[in-house]
């Protein structure tokens, strides 16, 4: 019998169930969410096909705290408050509200298998929390055609294409337009296609990429081109007017599409794509000038785009909190302008225990003790029904 790991997606904010049903797989791969934010993936054992969740969520604390501290130090720059005490707990509490409404969004749908397969993809699309939707569905042997005819034949401002095999997450339309939103600079939003489950071939890049590694949003600079539209890429429709020049791109890891499976190469680019610590590959086209400005902000006061920079390829911003020294960061903007919210992103990212530090002195070791204890001890009652009903299951199967 071929091994094969079950991919279980799971929403920590929620009282959790008990998750059976999986008696044909060896573990679990268990996608853990704050809301509709991924933190990351952790290896779970299953029990007569029954996720044991309190193991996953030990896991979940043992290797993907940092994730959560990453998220707790954007809550606190968005509130401009630095901590008085790290507290992870006020996490699990739902922050921001949901997107619900927006520009108009048509996904154009690539048919590339059964029509089981479209089906199942258009009922992902008829559910999504997002509204107004419209959907296209592409034919034609030509993909480039199909695309450029999505390009002229779609209503919406916002262009999202996906595949046929591929069923979106909920919050997949969401996602994509508050990506849109929050920077008005970006002209495309990526998201990352997930497998739903793991055979033997692909445990190797799994592990290597995907276990204990908590998902990060990226912002990098590319060219735009249809050609650029495989599953799970959406575009403003109006940047394919604007010519052949560096746009700013956003690699939002909320945007989820899952496939049933992925082929090994797809599988080891997506997993390294998800969890890479460092930016995206800039197009080989950029000059190799690596000009430099230095800018100085004060997260006591609202975090506000930089836009006096765009003569240098880099910038390097001395971060501080009412007055205090937080530390520096480097944005490889390549002359873009650099928003609120990709500041906020990349200090978060890189001065994560510096800001959550910085008023209460715990040290290092520490501030990540105390972050771990009060997430888990916010944790505790939404894993206590799971907990009962695999007591229930295993003196039964006794």
């Amino acid at each position: 019998m071929q091994k094969r790991t079950a991919v279980i997606d799971l929403d920590v904010s929620h009282s959790l169930p008990s998750v059976a049903g999986f008696e044909q797989f060896t573990d679990a791969a268990v996608l853990f969410r704050l809301h509709d934010r991924p933190l990351g993936f952790v290896r779970a054992p299953l029990e007569h096909g029954t996720l044991v969740i309190d193991r996953a969520i030990r896991q979940l604390l043992e290797t993907l705290i940092g994730t959560c501290g990453v998220a707790l130090a954007e809550r606190a720059i968005a509130c401009q408050r630095a901590p008085r005490w790290p507290d992870a707990g006020v996490l699990v509490h739902p922050w921001p509200l949901p997107l619900r409404t927006g520009p108009l969004v048509t996904v154009a749908v690539r048919r590339t298998s059964t029509d089981a397969d479209l089906q199942r993809c258009v009922d992902a699309l008829h559910a999504q929390e997002y509204q107004p939707v419209e959907i296209l569905i592409l034919d034609g042997a030509n993909v480039e055609e199909a695309r450029r005819r999505a390009i002229t034949d779609s209503r919406g401002e916002i262009l999202a294409f996906a595949d046929a095999d591929m069923v979106v997450d909920r919050h997949w339309i969401s996602s994509i337009v508050r990506a849109f939103l929050a920077d008005p600079e970006v002209m495309g939003v990526v998201g990352p296609v997930m497998a739903r489950e793991l055979d033997r071939r692909a445990q190797r890049p799994f592990d290597d990429f995907g276990v204990g590694r908590g998902f990060r949003r990226r912002w990098y600079r590319s060219h735009l081109d249809v050609a650029q539209a495989r599953g799970n890429v959406a575009f403003w429709r109006n940047a394919f007017e604007s010519g052949q020049r560096l746009h700013t791109f956003v690699y939002e890891p909320s945007a989820i599409a899952w496939r049933q499976s992925l082929p090994f190469r797809e599988l080891q680019r997506e997993l390294s794509q998800a969890f890479a610590d460092r930016p995206l590959a800039l197009p080989s086209t950029v000059a190799a000038n690596v000009s430099e400005a230095t800018r100085h902000i004060d997260l006591a006061e609202p975090v506000r785009l930089i836009a006096d920079a765009t003569d240098y390829r880099r910038l390097r911003v001395d971060v501080a909190w009412d007055g205090l020294c937080v530390g520096q960061v480097v944005i490889e903007h390549q002359g873009a302008v650099v928003s609120a919210a990709w500041l906020t992103d990349v200090i978060a990212q890189r001065l994560t225990a510096e800001l959550l530090d910085l008023h209460v002195g715990l040290g290092d070791h520490v501030l990540w003790s105390t972050v771990t204890a009060t997430f888990g001890r916010a944790l505790m009652p939404i894993i206590e029904a799971p907990r009962r009903d695999r007591r229930r299951t295993l003196s039964a199967a006794a």
